[in-house]
């Protein structure tokens, strides 16, 4: 299970990525990730390569699901490799007026507030379907007129990175403070 310890706001929103203090275990499962996606790359280029066939089912496969499984790999990998760096959206809202919108932002869409301070505000959601140990925790760095923001996903086995709720969450957050300005 994914720990947060001795989270640096100061150092984060300065290197605009996430600085904590982690385990062995969060760097091991970097490595798992990329060792257990692997073979959505490599394996279908080395059948590409040797395969002879003129099949047309095997070409169909070839030319059309083999591309698709290579980006789907790679796109795992990128998200993988830049998990921890924040995304920026400028705003034109005071520190406590986007800190304001935020929370209210939470308490609307159902998630754990788990830590609120001035500058750093970090929201959990929890998938009731399957167990408590299965969340994204979603966390904001707050300055005036800049909400920098990071969302990763904490499992109880393998932490895969979060492939689009980043972009949903991007896109809520700015309609919610564009929403404010207008």
């Amino acid at each position: 299970m994914r720990e947060i310890k001795k989270l640096n706001p100061e150092e984060s929103i300065s290197k605009r990525r996430l600085v904590f203090d982690e385990s062995w275990l969060d760097k091991f499962n970097r490595l798992t990730v990329y060792l257990v996606f692997s073979p959505l790359i490599f394996l279908p280029v080395i059948m590409f390569f040797n395969e002879k066939n003129t099949n047309p089912n095997d070409t169909f496969i070839l030319h059309y699901v083999f591309p698709i499984s290579i980006l789907i790999g790679l796109y795992i990998f990128y998200r993988n490799a830049t998990e921890k760096l924040l995304s920026k959206i400028n705003t034109d809202l005071a520190r406590q007026e986007a800190r304001r919108l935020l929370l209210e932002y939470a308490e609307k869409e159902g998630f754990e507030i788990y830590r609120k301070s001035s500058d750093c505000l970090i929201f959990n959601e929890t998938y009731s379907d399957f167990s408590s140990d299965y969340k994204k925790t979603r966390i904001f760095f707050i300055q005036d007129n800049i909400v920098l923001f990071v969302v990763i996903r904490d499992s109880f086995k393998l932490n895969i990175p979060t492939l689009f709720t980043h972009l949903f969450l991007k896109r809520d957050i700015i309609r919610l403070l564009k929403k404010v300005i207008t």
